[in-house]
């Protein structure tokens, strides 16, 4: 099979995955895309949950459950896509961390807005069946550097010995993120209080520890599902994979990473290293919150990039 190789130029749509926090975008991109409410309708069809009442609630409380977020996130995104195909330009690439790699295989046409609002909804029921309770999730910010593209690989051997953690994200040079269970996280935070890290933040309430070892039934689950139910489709657009970091548009390949990304961690930082690499330069985050903006601010501190929000485009 060829490799498909990027090239120079060219937007990237970037979708988020869980951990909004700040939903008003999915109601300001009503008012502006009308069309986007037959999107919200489809999706609610399709798993049972209201987009307008998830914004309307998270304006009082968190959106904590995983199967509400993760399918609101992504008819969210896919709305915003759509406003952006007809009124600003199309994407030449796509890429969604972790749970938005759903919302960009429905972007591509690889799912139907349907099937991958159902499978992110059952994803995130799985994960929470499964692990519910049981772990965290810690952000570590490196030291800028000369060494600070290598320092994820100081933090793999701190807590290679401790049972119950291990690298969920590989999100940027000066980003690492760590999934835990709740039992190991007093000699977590105490190793990682060491020369190079400059701070930590550490999400001890999550439902489960992400794209790790805890979530691996969840997988199981995941995948019967595919196999009972889904039709996978070659991408229209090639997809900057959450397992490799690379393109992937064929249907078996965006099938395979769909399921396995689950319990792998995300490789934001290999992704993005390998489009700046290839010449692209420009971004736009297609989801609430600003997520995928802020997040990629570290790639703007380092290379000549752009990055755009759709809520202002």
């Amino acid at each position: 099979m060829p490799t498909i190789e990027a090239q120079a130029g060219g937007v990237v749509y970037v979708a988020p995955g869980s951990g909004i926090k700040d939903w008003s975008y999915g109601i300001d991109l009503v008012r502006k895309w009308p069309q986007a409410e037959q999107v919200y309708d489809r999706v609610l069809k399709a798993t049972g949950v209201n987009i307008f009442s998830v914004c309307e609630r998270a304006q009082t409380e968190p959106i904590e459950e995983p199967e509400i977020a993760q399918p609101a996130a992504l008819g969210i995104g896919y709305a915003s896509a759509d406003y952006l195909r007809h009124n600003v330009g199309p994407p030449n690439y796509l890429m969604g961390l972790s749970a938005g790699e759903f919302t960009v295989a429905a972007i591509s046409g690889a799912l139907s807005l349907e099937d991958a609002a159902m499978l992110s909804h059952n994803r995130g029921r799985f994960q929470q069946e499964v692990a519910g309770g049981k772990g965290g999730s810690i952000l570590v910010m490196h030291h800028r550097g000369p060494n600070n593209q290598r320092f994820s690989r100081r933090i793999e051997e701190l807590i290679a010995n401790i049972p119950g953690t291990h690298v969920a994200n590989y999100h940027t040079p000066l980003k690492t993120g760590i999934g835990y269970l709740h039992s190991a996280e007093e000699e977590l935070m105490a190793r990682l209080d060491t020369e190079g890290i400059r701070r930590v933040m550490n999400v001890a309430n999550l439902n489960f520890a992400p794209h790790g070892p805890a979530v691996e039934r969840a997988q199981e689950m995941l995948s019967n599902l595919f196999e009972r139910s889904v039709v996978v489709k070659n991408a229209t657009v090639p997809i900057v994979a959450n397992k490799s970091g690379r393109l992937m548009q064929k249907a078996g390949t965006v099938k395979h990473n769909l399921i396995w990304q689950t319990t792998s961690p995300t490789q934001l930082n290999r992704g993005m290293a390998y489009l700046i690499s290839r010449g692209v330069e420009e971004y736009i985050d297609i989801g609430p919150d600003k997520a995928m903006a802020k997040l990629l601010g570290d790639f703007v501190a380092l290379h000549n990039i752009k990055v755009l929000t759709a809520d202002n485009l």
